[in-house]
């Protein structure tokens, strides 16, 4: 008996791992790169398989009367990583979920409400608790 609640509880979370697959929004995957700065703007690059830009995202000002503004270099070192958070979000809560459905969720219930709705806010989704 308990063999068939752990099969049951394997075929769930390949459903849900393949739901998510489905469900994954529809951005320019990454790598996203920071460029040098270029007059008084920092571009945000899409990367190819080599690691070349191969095309711009984003454009930042990083200048402002010719003094570096910190807040413009942090806006683009956030755009640059989001990719990469947006994934690891997602994998944390792939991974409670399949905690959960074995009875030992990971994450605190504000926890996983905050993911879903960073998630759900960068896929242009509505949060569902």
């Amino acid at each position: 008996m308990l063999g068939f609640f752990i099969t049951c509880a394997v075929v769930l979370v390949l459903c849900f791992r393949r739901k998510r697959e489905v469900e994954m929004s529809k951005h320019t995957p990454g790598p996203w790169e920071l460029s040098s700065i270029k007059g008084s703007y920092r571009y945000v690059d899409r990367l190819d398989a080599n690691g070349a830009a191969w095309y711009q995202l984003a454009s930042v000002v990083v200048k402002e009367c010719g003094d570096t503004s910190e807040e413009g270099e942090a806006n683009a070192l956030l755009i640059a990583a989001a990719p990469n958070m947006l994934e690891a979000l997602e994998k944390i809560v792939e991974e409670d979920a399949e905690s959960a459905v074995l009875g030992y969720p990971q994450l605190r219930p504000l926890s996983l409400i905050l993911a879903k709705s960073a998630i759900a806010k960068a896929i242009g989704k509505e949060v569902s608790k």
